[in-house]
């Protein structure tokens, strides 16, 4: 399903011409492989420590008191790091249209032609918006997909004595 969605075949049409298909495949699978990287390393690692503090905390928690309130952190500030960086990586999507319109400026002025031409202005839209929007979003799926997996280890990895609620409180947002 990936290679026919990002396929240079099918990114080619709904770029400008001046625009490589095979170049902004490689930016999207890239963008999203970095953020998909960044954050579950950060997780893993935020993760990590906790669930060791937690796994001292139930050998020795008795002995050292510094271990007796260990809890896990509320899920949101688990998951910061990769709300940023998605956000981070949506605006560049988005900033990409920037670029598509300003390769009209490059060589021949073709902005002027696109402008004059009777369905110049829908063509020029879609070349513009398409490509960085779908990019945004699969920005925005890939971010949905990775807190889902994110909050299940959360919650059924972690004890319950150990999780910032009791019982049904909000307070693990």
């Amino acid at each position: 399903m990936w290679k026919r969605l990002l396929s240079e075949k099918r990114l080619q049409p709904l770029l400008p011409p001046n625009i490589s298909a095979e170049t902004t495949r490689a930016a999207i699978i890239g963008s999203l492989a970095l953020g998909v990287l960044i954050s579950g390393v950060d997780f893993m690692v935020r993760y990590g420590n906790v669930w060791d503090a937690i796994q001292t905390a139930k050998r020795i928690g008795h002995i050292l008191p510094v271990y007796a309130n260990v809890q896990m952190p509320p899920f949101l500030r688990m998951v910061d790091t990769t709300l940023v960086v998605f956000g981070i990586l949506i605006a560049l999507a988005l900033a990409f249209s920037a670029l598509c319109y300003a390769s009209f400026y490059q060589g021949s002025r073709s902005i002027y032609l696109m402008r004059r031409m009777p369905d110049g202005q829908a063509t020029l839209r879609r070349w513009i918006w398409t490509v960085p929007l779908r990019w945004a979003l699969l920005n925005l799926a890939m971010v949905l997909v990775l807190l889902t997996i994110f909050f299940l280890v959360w919650r059924f990895k972690t004890p319950m004595e150990y999780l910032p609620w009791n019982g049904d409180s909000l307070m693990w947002i």
